[in-house]
């Protein structure tokens, strides 16, 4: 994260979300889509087919979240705000290896260590 001038965190996330969009590919080819309440600075929407489910999370008007205290909108900025999802479960994120258990998730938990969050089951 420090040194996201030289690109490797988009590398990171562009090489991982494709990685997982073809892992996952039924999913996103003819799974069910629903948007989802994160809050009034991420946003967020599920996809799921059968039993897979992924659950999209990317912060939004970061300046504001942060007050420009920090580069990074991660840990402790998120305060108490939550992602509360329709149904539980156990969910990887793809971009940190991150786990996190429930229906409700804190996003100072999901956007601990990465800006951007695809929690799979």
């Amino acid at each position: 994260m420090r040194s996201f001038e030289d690109g490797r965190i988009k590398l990171h996330t562009l090489h991982t979300g494709l990685r997982a969009r073809r892992e996952h590919s039924s999913l996103f080819l003819d799974g069910g889509y629903a948007a989802i309440d994160a809050g009034p600075h991420a946003v967020a929407f599920e996809r799921t087919l059968g039993e897979k489910r992924l659950v999209c999370v990317v912060p939004r008007l970061m300046r504001r979240r942060t007050g420009g205290r920090v580069a990074w909108p991660l840990g402790d900025v998120w305060e108490d705000d939550r992602l509360v999802l329709r149904s539980g479960g156990t969910f990887s994120n793809a971009f940190t290896g991150e786990r996190h258990e429930g229906s409700e998730l804190h996003l100072s938990r999901v956007f601990a260590t990465f800006p951007v969050a695809w929690l799979v089951t």
